[in-house]
Parts: structure tokens; sequence; C-alpha cells
């Protein structure tokens, strides 16, 4: 099971931004886990996008097992209110947050190299 810091911050925009950081293994279950949190920890922040920060996880989980993911994700219409901005450093991270966005057109999804970047998308 990944470890998992949460911390909210206010960008240039005056939106409010959930930063989550994966530490460690990272599986389907606590990316989903993970989503359940902030909706019902942040609910009063009125918060526009979600930050994820991959690169100090690595993922246990196969194309098969994000299904899972996308799975929730289509049943939780208020992800497709937000923004995701993903932070990743491999080619095999990458490719989560492109193949989301292929399956789920609405999604407004970006992988970023950078928090820094991700923020400016942001704002």
């Amino acid at each position: 099971m990944a470890d998992v810091r949460y911390e909210i911050i206010e960008t240039s925009s005056a939106s409010n931004v959930v930063i989550r950081e994966f530490i460690g293994i990272v599986k389907a279950d606590d990316v989903i886990e993970s989503f359940k949190y902030i909706f019902e920890k942040y609910v009063d922040e009125e918060f526009t996008a979600i930050i994820t920060d991959f690169t100090h996880a690595k993922f246990a989980m196969s194309i098969s097992d994000f299904q899972k993911v996308l799975k929730y994700i289509k049943k939780t219409p208020v992800i497709f209110d937000i923004q995701l901005a993903i932070i990743v450093d491999t080619p095999k991270k990458v490719i989560f947050p492109i193949l989301a966005k292929t399956k789920l057109k609405k999604l407004n999804i970006k992988p970023f190299s950078t928090v820094d970047a991700a923020i400016k998308w942001l704002n």
C-alpha cells in the first residue's frame, strides 16, 4: 500500500488545488481510495483541481488493473468537473494519464514532469 501525502494550496487565480503525493508501491485501489478520501476530506474547500505526484511511486498495476480506476472515474461525475494534473517521471507512468484521456474524452487530465508546470497549466 502506498503512502499518500495531501496538501491544499491556493493558486494565483485564487483557486484551491489539492496536491497528493504517492510514495511507494501504488496499486489501482490506492488511487481509488485516495480519490474517495479527497472528496470526503476536502468537500468544503471548493477545489478546482487535483495535482497527483507519482515521481516517488512505483506502479504495481497493469493496464487491466487501471480499468478499475477508469470505472471509478466514470461513476464519479464530479471528477469530470475538475482539472487533473499528473506528475510523472517515466514513460511507464505517463501512459496512464494518456490512456485515461483516450478512454474518457471529457476528462480534463494532462501529464507533466514538474509541479510548477502543472500549476501554470491550472492558472
